[in-house]
């Protein structure tokens, strides 16, 4: 049964009030956009809403939620992109980057918001309502990741771990929080974020599929493959080492990246001829010469469409 209410001040009082939001939603969006989150100002986006200042901390209690309130409906829209370009993906790995991917777009438009939305995500208020709905956006996505990989294991007739896959969907968001930050702080220069991000995809997805088969009756553990002399080979790169903490096969790096490469106290060339080029198509899967994952006897359907 539906109760009628009598017309009166409520509903008109109700319908000021989500004009009133709307105006203010639209004025700090459009002037985070133009000029960027630390040189806008509360009183900025109340003249712009044509609202009092006060007017606006009764639906935002600072700047910082304000910005959680705009750009809770960008990370809602590139969420929804990327799980519509997923869709379209057959293989495991292009399937997870094409999820996370619209994010990273975004970020490269609008650098510092984006950076001080992943604070405040992380960071903000625990009481912050528009922070408790990006969370919930966050857990959304990991939640997609997570049912990608439970059924791709069990294509691969591996059991498929719906915890261990969560904490591999928790590993991929952390891999694009760092991603996004890059525009901002300016790490890593030099080196293109899309195809950092698809390889370590493609290492968090390796590795859940790893462990996969290992529980998989007659299956090795990774642990057991490593380097007989200890946790695992470390190659000298430059000034910088890179420790290989995963089976060989598993490994993906970027062969520029490496002068003559090599295991401590081996013969160059020894590890060489087991690492492949890293992702090269810029926005889209792997290189077509890459190893299969863990448990395929050849690579996956759809990896470098």
């Amino acid at each position: 049964m539906t109760v009628m209410q009598p017309p009166g001040r409520g509903g008109r009082r109700e319908r000021g009030m989500r004009d009133k939001q709307e105006r203010i939603f639209r004025a700090a969006a459009d002037s985070f956009a133009e000029r960027g989150f630390e040189r806008v100002t509360t009183q900025e986006i109340a003249e712009r809403a044509d609202v009092a200042t006060g007017t606006v901390f009764r639906y935002a209690a600072s700047k910082a939620e304000l910005l959680l309130m705009v750009y809770n409906e960008e990370l809602r829209a590139a969420l929804e992109l990327g799980e519509q370009r997923a869709r379209s993906r057959q293989g495991v790995v292009s399937a997870v980057v094409s999820m996370v991917l619209p994010m990273v777009e975004q970020a490269e438009r609008h650098a510092e918001n984006a950076a001080v939305y992943q604070r405040e995500l992380l960071f903000g208020a625990p009481d912050d309502k528009y922070r408790a709905a990006g969370l919930a956006l966050v857990a959304r996505l990991e939640q997609l990741i997570t049912e990608r990989l439970v059924a791709e294991a069990a294509r691969r007739g591996l059991p498929a771990d719906r915890d261990h896959a969560l904490l591999a969907a928790g590993s991929v968001f952390a891999a694009t929080h760092l991603v996004l930050a890059r525009a901002y702080t300016g790490a890593h220069q030099g080196r293109d974020p899309v195809a950092d991000l698809s390889a370590q995809v493609r290492q968090i997805v390796s590795g859940y599929l790893a462990v996969a088969g290992a529980r998989r009756p007659g299956g090795s553990s990774p642990e057991s493959q490593m380097s007989p002399r200890g946790r695992g080979d470390r190659l000298e790169a430059g000034n910088a080492d890179l420790v290989i903490e995963a089976v060989p096969e598993v490994l993906t790096v970027k062969r520029g990246d490496l002068r003559e490469a090599r295991p401590a106290g081996a013969a160059a060339g020894d590890l060489r001829d087991r690492l492949v080029d890293s992702p090269v198509q810029r926005h889209e899967g792997l290189h077509p010469t890459a190893p299969p994952l863990p448990g395929a006897a050849h690579p996956e359907p759809g990896m470098t469409s």
